[in-house]
């Protein structure tokens, strides 16, 4: 036997959890009414209004009776309460030579066939970001390692530089969510190139002897401008000028 008392809800859920038929005070069957709560939502709306009685400035409602859950999701799970994990950014990355200095803006001058060495570190974030190389927009290395204190690291090895490197762009990333942009830093290459070709500008023929003429001879190609020396024979002429 269970008795109810008008607006006592500890009592209609102990009635809803009993094997007995519910009567009420007067000893005469219970019959669910909308006056009472015959079902879960209903209860759900007592509950609610229940706690706003106790608080005005506060009223949360939560679903406390069982319900359907697919057979893919937790049955632990709690649809009044949800567990986001927010990701936290990594330190925005820094690009080290291989001897471990700051470069900033540019790497270099080098040489034609030198092999390049960087490093790019970055600190902290979760999840555990991914640090990876680009160069001039495509992804060449992003094998990375972890060390301690939450130090990741990306060594990029780029091999036999040529002309066509000159001005490459290698861009570091770090990256952990798809909802926010890379983390990145970036260097240019600068390259010391040897002139392609040095041409002597075609001048008057033949020459004529006590007569004074200029001559002028291009070169094309380098980096830094070449700078062009004139010989007659052995001796190395003086009076010229670098245009």
């Amino acid at each position: 036997m269970c008795g109810l008392a008008e607006n006592d809800i500890d009592k209609i859920l102990e009635c809803l959890d009993s094997d007995e038929q519910p009567y009420s005070d007067s000893g005469s069957e219970f019959q669910p009414t909308n006056s009472v709560a015959s079902s879960e939502d209903e209860i759900d709306q007592m509950l609610c209004a229940e706690r706003h009685s106790d608080s005005e400035n506060e009223q949360t409602c939560g679903k406390t009776a069982s319900i359907d859950i697919d057979s893919d999701i937790d049955s632990n799970y709690n649809p009044s309460c949800s567990n986001t994990e927010s990701s936290v950014p990594p330190e925005p990355p820094t690009i080290l030579d291989q001897y471990g200095r700051l470069l900033n803006g540019t790497v270099g001058p080098h040489d034609e066939g030198d092999d390049i060495t960087m490093k790019c570190r970055t600190v902290g974030g979760h999840p555990q970001p991914i640090v990876r190389w680009l160069v001039n927009g495509l992804i060449v290395d992003d094998h990375y390692e972890h060390n301690a204190g939450d130090v990741i690291e990306n060594v990029l090895v780029w091999p036999s530089i040529s002309r066509r490197d000159l001005d490459a762009l290698f861009t570091c990333q770090a990256v952990n969510t798809k909802l926010t942009e890379p983390k990145e830093a970036f260097v240019v290459l600068d390259l010391r190139l040897p002139p392609l070709t040095a041409t002597i500008l075609k001048t008057e023929s033949p020459l004529v002897a006590d007569k004074r003429y200029e001559v002028t001879c291009e070169s094309a190609g380098s980096r830094p401008p070449a700078i062009i020396t004139w010989y007659k024979g052995k001796r190395q002429l003086k009076r010229t000028k670098q245009s």
